[in-house]
């Protein structure tokens, strides 16, 4: 019984240590990556890379830095954004390690 307690207070430790990565999010728009598709038409602007991107903006900065600001840690992240012909098409914010 004390081993199970034991382990389950170590694995708590864990998640409060490596959940909290997200605690303060620092965006770093220096260090996002581009894929650039090139098609010989043009498509139409749905504006699809700017709803993507507030979506996910308005997720940290409403749901993940509040949660778990109490834990203190920090981290910068970062979006892989996908663009046809130069417009952009989709943001995405790649998985990290412990998130």
């Amino acid at each position: 019984m004390k081993r199970m307690l034991l382990i389950g207070t170590a694995i708590l430790a864990c998640q409060l240590i490596f959940a909290g990565m997200a605690s303060a999010a620092t965006y770093t728009p220096s260090n996002d990556k581009y894929i650039n598709v090139n098609l010989p038409v043009s498509l139409p602007d749905l504006g699809t890379g700017a709803l993507t991107f507030n979506t996910q903006q308005a997720l940290y900065a409403n749901v993940i830095t509040p949660v778990l600001k109490p834990t203190g840690l920090t981290f910068n992240y970062f979006y892989t954004w996908v663009t046809v012909n130069g417009s952009p098409i989709l943001a995405v914010d790649p998985a990290k390690v412990g998130f």
